[in-house]
């Protein structure tokens, strides 16, 4: 999540040729140098003129800072927070919080 301005989540566009699953991976490295683990395909959504595809995801860097580097060109700030508390940022899309509280249930169980 963000701490300047608004508030979201890595991602990107799909690249051709690319599977949504492939695009999570880069996009996540590229953007934070995280590799992520996909547990389970959240509900994908329509937002205005594109289709919004998210998963339930670990990371081994979470928590650790030495493990984040931020593409600078593309995230400003990063803060690791717990579900709770997206609701006290600004965020880029309503449904996060929602769809934060899904992915930490699956990831639970």
């Amino acid at each position: 999540v963000s701490t300047q301005s608004t508030g979201g989540i890595l991602g990107g566009h799909i690249d051709p040729g690319e599977q949504p699953e492939q695009t999570l991976h880069r996009e996540v490295f590229e953007e934070a140098a995280l590799k992520v683990t996909i547990k389970a395909l959240l509900q994908p959504r329509i937002v205005g003129d594109s289709v919004i595809i998210s998963y339930a995801c670990t990371t081994e860097g979470f928590g650790d800072d030495q493990k984040v580097k931020l593409q600078e060109e593309e995230v400003s700030d990063y803060r690791w927070i717990k579900v709770e508390q997206l609701s006290s940022f600004r965020l880029t899309f309503s449904e996060l919080p929602q769809l934060a509280e899904t992915a930490l249930q699956i990831i639970k169980n």
